[in-house]
C-alpha cells in the first residue's frame, strides 16, 4: 500500500508539472475574435487593451483580478460605455491610462471609475509615463503633459516623416521605435521630452515590397533591445552607442513585443515566444501548450510569477515563469532563416531559404485547426509555390529537410 501511494503521488506530481509547464489560454472574458494590443499590471491586477474585434462590442479595456484566468470589460462612464478600440494601457500605482480611437481615459482607482481627458481628437496608440509626466504618441507627433494628463502640449514631429510604433521612458530619456517613410525603422531618443530627437540606430528594408520598422523596445541595465519587423532582435550593450543583431532572426517571425525578466529577455513573435538567458546570443523556443500553433505574441507582460501574452485573434495566454525556464522545445529547434513573401499572399508565395540548397525541402501548410491543408516538395532551385487554392485566413507554414527546420505564419487574402 505504501508503495502504491508513493507511485500515485509521483504520478500526480508528474501530471501536475506537465499541466503547469505550458501556456494556458484564459478561460473567459476576452473572445478569440479579439486582438489584444497591450497588457500592463499594477496592484496585483492585469489590464488588457483590446481592439479589432469582429464587432466593436468587444473592444475596450479589460481587467483580471484572478491573475489572468478570467477577464471583465470595464465601463468607462456611468452609462456603461465600452466598445472603444483600446491600443495602449499604461499604469503607475493605482492610476491607469488608456489610449483609444480619438480619446485618452484616466482612472485613479485601478479602473473602477474613469474620466475622459479633455481636448483630444487623435487615435492614441502609445502612452509612456514618468512620474506625473504623461507622453502620448499618435502618428508622427508626441504630446506631453506635466500634470497627470489635465493639459497636453503638442511637440514637433520626429524625424523625416517617421511614424511612432512604440514609446518607452528609461533613465532621463524618452525612447521611441519608428517607421521611416515605410522603408526603414529607427530607434530614436529625446532628452527634452520629445521636442528634438537623436537617431541611435536604423534598420533598412531588405525586401522592396515590404517595409521595415522598430516594433518594440526593452531595457536591462546598459542593454537596449529592439524588435524589428524583418530583421529579428538587435541589441545595444551601451545604451544605444553600438548595435548588433542577436541570434533571433526573421525565421522566427517578425518581432511584436519584448520584455525583460531580471537578466533575461523574452521576445514575442509572429510565431510564439522565445527566451534568451545570455543577452541574445542564444534563444530557446517556449511554445508548449499553444494550440493549434504558437500564438501571435502582440504584447507581453511579466507579473505575479507569470508571463502574460496578448495575441491576435487568440485572446490572452499565461505561463508560469518557473515553467517557462524548464519548457522543452515541442516541435524541434528552428535552424534556418526562412523568409516568405508576399505575406499576406494571394496566388504565388516565394519561399526564400536565405541560401541555395541541393536537396528537397518538404513544405507543409496547416490551417487554424491544426489540419494539414497543403503539402509540397520543393526541389533544389525552386522558390515558389501556388497558394491560390487556399481560403482566406491564417496558416502555419513548415519547412523541413536535411537539418533544415523553419516555420512561419502565413496569411492568405485573395
Amino acid at each position: 500500500m505504501k508503495n502504491l501511494i508513493t507511485i500515485l503521488s509521483t504520478l500526480f506530481l508528474f501530471i501536475h508539472l506537465q499541466t503547469q509547464a505550458q501556456w494556458v489560454q484564459s478561460s473567459s472574458g476576452i473572445g478569440n475574435d479579439h486582438t489584444v494590443f497591450s497588457i500592463a499590471t499594477t496592484g496585483g491586477k492585469i489590464f488588457a487593451g483590446v481592439a479589432y474585434a469582429n464587432t466593436s462590442i468587444g473592444d475596450g479595456v479589460y481587467r483580471s483580478d484572478d491573475n489572468g484566468l478570467t477577464w471583465n470589460i470595464l465601463p468607462l462612464d456611468p452609462n456603461g460605455t465600452t466598445g472603444l478600440e483600446t491600443y495602449n494601457v499604461a499604469v503607475s500605482g493605482s492610476t491607469v491610462y488608456i489610449g483609444t480611437d480619438y480619446f485618452i481615459w484616466k482612472s485613479t482607482n485601478y479602473g473602477n471609475t474613469w474620466s475622459l481627458l479633455p481636448g483630444w481628437s487623435h487615435a492614441i496608440r502609445y502612452i509612456a509615463l514618468k512620474g506625473n509626466t504623461v507622453y502620448a504618441a499618435s502618428g508622427r507627433y508626441i504630446w506631453v503633459s506635466y500634470n497627470g494628463g489635465n493639459t497636453f502640449t503638442q511637440r514637433t514631429s520626429n524625424t523625416d516623416s517617421s511614424y511612432f510604433n512604440c514609446l518607452a521612458v528609461y533613465g532621463n530619456y524618452l525612447y521611441a521605435g519608428t517607421t521611416n517613410n515605410y522603408k526603414s525603422g529607427s530607434v530614436i531618443r529625446s532628452a527634452d521630452d520629445g521636442q528634438t530627437w537623436t537617431t541611435l540606430f536604423t534598420v533598412s528594408n531588405e525586401i522592396n515590397t515590404i517595409f521595415n520598422e522598430i516594433q518594440s523596445l526593452a531595457f536591462q541595465g546598459d542593454n537596449i533591445y529592439a524588435g524589428t519587423l524583418l530583421n529579428g532582435v538587435y541589441r545595444s550593450p551601451d545604451l544605444g552607442v553600438t548595435w548588433q543583431p542577436t541570434a533571433l532572426t526573421t525565421s522566427n517571425g517578425s518581432l511584436k513585443s519584448l520584455v525583460t525578466n531580471g537578466t533575461d529577455v523574452i521576445a514575442g513573435t509572429l510565431n510564439g515566444v522565445y527566451l534568451s538567458k545570455d543577452s541574445g546570443s542564444t534563444w530557446t523556443e517556449t511554445n508548449e501548450g499553444f494550440t493549434p500553433f504558437p500564438a501571435d505574441a502582440n504584447a507581453l507582460c511579466v507579473a505575479n510569477g507569470y508571463l502574460f501574452l496578448g495575441s491576435v485573434f487568440s485572446t490572452v495566454w499565461r505561463c508560469s515563469l518557473s515553467s517557462l525556464y524548464t519548457m522543452d522545445v515541442k516541435d524541434g529547434t528552428l535552424t534556418h532563416n526562412m523568409r516568405i513573401y508576399p505575406n499576406p499572399a494571394t496566388d504565388i508565395l516565394t519561399i526564400d531559404m536565405g541560401e541555395p540548397f541541393n536537396h528537397d525541402i518538404q513544405i507543409d501548410i496547416y490551417n487554424f485547426m491544426g489540419e494539414r491543408v497543403k503539402s509540397v516538395t520543393l526541389p533544389p532551385g525552386q522558390q515558389t509555390i501556388a497558394v491560390d487554392d487556399l481560403r482566406n485566413g491564417v496558416y502555419l507554414l513548415r519547412a523541413e529537410g536535411r537539418g533544415i527546420y523553419a516555420r512561419q505564419k502565413l496569411f492568405i487574402h485573395h
